[in-house]
């Protein structure tokens, strides 16, 4: 077996492919409203602090709970978790 056929053999499943398509369209809107937000900040502002202080605004929320949601994550049952995460938001 090739290493290319071996790298994207989960490409061969439906399910799957349906699943990283629409991974790819979420993670670009994704990047394209942290550009957007970005460049208006920079634009009203014209400061390059205001950009990254709005930057690690929107990380902050992860970094600071991201740990002790994976600590949790990890003590819960998987199904329920998986279930339940995404209607989080």
């Amino acid at each position: 077996m090739s290493p290319t056929s071996s790298t994207f053999r989960a490409l061969r499943h439906h399910n799957y492919r349906l699943w990283a398509g629409a991974d790819i369209v979420s993670v670009t809107g994704t990047w394209m409203q942290v550009l957007g937000v970005n460049w208006l900040i920079l634009t009203l502002t014209g400061s390059a602090t205001s950009v990254g202080l709005s930057l690690v605004m929107q990380a902050l929320p992860t970094l600071v709970l991201g740990m002790w949601g994976g600590a949790l994550a990890d003590r819960l049952p998987g199904r329920p978790v998986v279930v339940a995460a995404p209607s989080s938001w």
